[in-house]
């Protein structure tokens, strides 16, 4: 058996899947698999990916599709994969290959649910390490229901046990971005041990033209946001009594914080008033799920919003086009 399947989600990547392919070919490589799932691209993407499976064979499989979106992707490599564990590399980032492959190797005698990792943010010729809430928890294995200090895990920090994410994953919507919060609130509440790696193998490229997290994509895009967000709440009822609960409300609020900011930011830019969309979502939060909505009431600015009936939202977007977007690779 693979150690790990990398899932590398492809469209119209050609200018960046050589350097992300290659930083999976670590020495260890035999017991890795690399999934290349090419999303219907309209370049090289699928020629590049297919030269890597001829020269690796039993290593790089590459998959053809029609274009549906990450979340489609997230679902047929799930069912693909053959390692112990499974870890996503977006195609315009890529591995460190020394610290890959001490996580790779690390997996050997590994059998905790899930393995997190710390991320290096590259922005231009800057790189900076992530400082998580669990940093000081690095080199160690833990039941992650007994942390009650609530931890967030993008998608760059973590790798699920295969068995865990073929039993758990719930279908992804297609033509939906942002839909990796999704993906790890459907598999966080069923994770037992976690081991939290002394590796940081992720490189995480802010910074690209058209890249999904740009303000500019998430205005254009927040219907995306609505589609993703109204799902969580609709699963809620699902999770709220099982384990890890503080990490799933912390998944949840993470989420909730950049839909509420592209929000405010689209507001007069768009077609809706995106005012109204989050004044239902908070109405039904507040409703429904209470403590979805007083988790969500930490954010000050969120908080002093409502407090206003939303008609603060000129000074919030001022402020947040000041300040810029709260991130959470920050």
């Amino acid at each position: 058996m693979k150690l790990i399947s990398v899932i590398i989600c492809a469209y119209n990547m050609e200018d960046y899947l050589d350097e992300c392919i290659q930083s999976c070919l670590i020495p260890s490589k035999d017991k890795v698999e690399v999934l290349v799932m090419n999303d219907g691209s309209k370049d090289k993407t699928s020629e590049i990916a297919h030269k890597y499976q001829d020269a690796y064979p039993g290593i790089v499989v590459a998959v053809d599709k029609e274009n549906g979106g990450w979340g489609s992707n997230i679902n047929m490599a799930v069912k693909m994969a053959t390692g112990k564990y499974v870890k996503v590399l977006d195609a315009d980032d890529w591995f460190g290959q020394e610290d890959f492959e001490t996580f790779v190797n690390a997996l050997e005698t590994d059998e905790a649910d899930a393995v997190a990792s710390r991320h290096y943010t590259e922005l231009g010729d800057e790189s900076e390490l992530s400082q998580p809430g669990w940093k000081d928890r690095v080199g160690t294995t833990v039941t992650l229901n007994d942390i009650e200090e609530p931890l967030l895990f993008p998608i760059w920090d973590i790798a699920f046990k295969a068995d865990l994410a073929k039993a758990h994953h719930v279908d992804l919507p297609h033509h939906t971005l942002y839909t990796d919060s999704l993906f790890i609130y459907h598999l966080l509440p069923y994770v037992g041990k976690m081991t939290f790696s002394e590796a940081s193998p992720y490189h995480y490229r802010l910074g690209r033209e058209g890249q999904s997290v740009e303000i500019a994509s998430r205005i254009k895009h927040y219907q995306d946001y609505m589609r993703m967000i109204t799902r969580m709440i609709d699963e809620y009822g699902t999770y709220e009594n099982l384990p890890n609960k503080p990490h799933v409300l912390c998944r949840f609020k993470n989420a909730y914080y950049h839909v509420y900011q592209t929000l405010v930011l689209a507001q007069g830019q768009v077609e809706d008033n995106t005012m109204t969309l989050l004044k239902g979502l908070d109405s039904r939060m507040k409703k429904e799920y209470p403590d979805l909505y007083t988790a969500t009431n930490e954010s000050s600015l969120l908080s002093i919003l409502r407090k206003s009936h939303y008609k603060g939202v000129g000074l919030a977007k001022k402020y947040l086009a000041k300040k810029g977007l709260w991130s959470i690779v920050r």
